[in-house]
C-alpha cells in the first residue's frame, strides 16, 4: 500500500509542477502579448504626431514660400514703378536744362549788345574830352606839354603839403601815447611801492608824564645831556614837555632815548628802594631830585648810542639788500644810514631815498633794462 501512496504523491507533485509551469507560460504569454500591444501602440502614436508634425511643418513652409513670392512680386512692382517716376524727372530735367540753356543764350546776346552799346558811348566820351581839352589848350593859349607840367607841380604841391599835415597830426598822436603811456608806467610804479616806506615824521617832543618831574627839573642834567649830545633840551611848562633841539637827527634820536632810558631806571630804582623799605634794611636817605638819574647819565647815553647805531646798521643792510645794491663802502654806508633821522619836508630821507631806487629800478624794467 506504501508504494501506491509514493506513486500517488509523485504524480500529484508533478501535476502540480506541470500546472504551475503551464499557468507561468500562459501568464508570460500574456505579458508578452500587452507588451507588444503597448509597444505598437506607442509605435502608432509616435508615427502619428510625426505625420502631423511633417503636415504642420510642410503647410508653414509653404505658408512662408508664399510669402516670400508675394514680397519679391512687390519689390519688382514698386522697383519698375521708381524706375518710371526716374525716367520722368530725366525727361523733366532735360526739358528744363533746355529752358535754361536758350535763356542763356539770349541773355548772353544781350550781353553782347550791351558791351557794343557801352563801348560806343566811351569812344563818343573820349572824342568829347579829347575835344573840349584841345579847345582848352587853344583858349589858354599853352601847349599840352606845359599844362601837364604845371598841373603836376601843383598835384606835387597839394601832396607835399598834406603829408606835412599828416606828419604833423602823426607827431601829435604820437605824443599823447608816449606821454600817456609814461603817465601809465609811472602810475604802475606808483602803485607798487609799498606804503611802508611813506612818509614818516619823527616828533623830538617827549611829554612830562613820560619823564617824570625829577628829570624834567633837572635843569644841570638837561644842561649836561645837551652838551654831551650836541642838542638843547628845553622845558615848555605850558604845555608840559620836553623838546629835543638840533641840527643832527643822529644826536636828536640819542638824546630822546637817553631820557627814556633814564627814566627807566629811575622808575626801577624808585621801586626797589620801596621794596628794601617794607623789607625792613636800614634807613633810607633821601636823596636830592634827579640825583639818581645824574649818576645814570652816562650808562644810559652809551646804550642809547649803541641802539641807535645797531639800528643805523639794519636800516642801511636791509636798503642795500632790496636795492640789490653792489658792494658798497663801509664808510658811505654809514653816511647813508645817518638819513635815517633826517627828514625833509616831513619824510624820512632813507624811506624817500630808497623809493628813488626803487622807483628807478622799476622805469628801469618797464622799459626793459637791468633794474641793478
Amino acid at each position: 500500500m506504501l508504494p501506491v501512496i509514493v506513486i500517488a504523491c509523485v504524480l500529484g507533485l508533478v501535476a502540480g509542477i506541470a500546472g504551475a509551469f503551464q499557468r507561468e507560460r500562459r501568464q508570460m504569454r500574456l505579458a508578452h502579448r500587452a507588451a507588444v500591444r503597448r509597444v505598437s501602440d506607442e509605435t502608432h502614436g509616435f508615427l502619428v504626431r510625426r505625420r502631423e508634425r511633417d503636415e504642420a511643418l510642410s503647410s508653414e513652409r509653404k505658408g512662408s514660400l508664399e510669402a516670400q513670392r508675394e514680397a519679391a512680386r512687390r519689390r519688382g512692382v514698386e522697383g519698375a514703378e521708381r524706375l518710371v517716376r526716374r525716367e520722368r524727372e530725366y525727361e523733366t530735367y532735360g526739358q528744363l536744362v533746355e529752358v535754361r540753356e536758350q535763356a542763356l543764350a539770349r541773355t548772353r546776346e544781350g550781353v553782347e549788345a550791351l558791351r557794343g552799346e557801352v563801348k560806343a558811348v566811351q569812344e563818343a566820351l573820349e572824342k568829347a574830352r579829347q575835344d573840349a581839352w584841345d579847345a582848352l589848350l587853344g583858349a589858354c593859349g599853352t601847349t599840352e606839354e606845359a599844362a601837364r607840367s604845371g598841373y603836376l607841380k601843383e598835384v606835387e604841391s597839394a601832396a607835399v603839403l598834406e603829408e606835412a599835415k599828416r606828419g604833423d597830426l602823426r607827431l601829435a598822436f604820437w605824443e599823447s601815447e608816449v606821454d600817456a603811456e609814461a603817465r601809465s608806467v609811472v602810475r604802475r610804479i606808483v602803485d607798487r611801492i609799498d606804503n611802508d616806506f611813506s612818509e614818516e615824521t619823527r616828533p623830538f617832543v617827549v611829554p612830562l608824564e613820560q619823564v617824570g618831574e625829577a628829570i624834567a627839573t633837572d635843569a644841570p642834567l638837561l644842561a649836561r645831556l645837551g652838551e654831551r649830545t650836541g642838542t638843547e633840551v628845553e622845558l615848555d611848562r605850558e604845555r608840559r614837555t620836553l623838546v629835543v633841539h638840533g641840527q643832527d637827527g643822529v644826536q636828536r634820536e640819542v638824546a630822546r632815548r637817553t631820557l627814556t632810558k633814564m627814566v627807566k631806571r629811575a622808575s626801577g630804582s624808585r621801586r626797589g628802594g620801596r621794596r628794601r623799605g617794607r623789607g625792613g634794611g636800614g634807613p633810607n636817605k633821601e636823596e636830592a631830585p634827579g640825583g639818581g638819574a645824574a649818576r645814570d647819565l652816562d650808562g644810559a647815553l652809551t646804550a642809547a648810542s649803541q641802539a641807535v647805531e645797531a639800528d643805523i646798521a639794519r636800516a642801511i643792510q636791509w636798503v642795500v639788500r632790496h636795492l640789490r645794491l653792489k658792494p658798497v663802502h663801509p664808510q658811505i654806508q654809514k653816511a647813508m644810514g645817518r638819513l635815517l633821522y633826517r627828514t625833509s619836508h616831513g619824510q624820512n630821507v632813507l624811506g624817500h631815498s630808497y623809493e628813488v631806487g626803487h622807483i628807478g629800478g622799476m622805469l628801469a624794467s618797464e622799459l626793459g633794462l637791468q633794474p641793478e
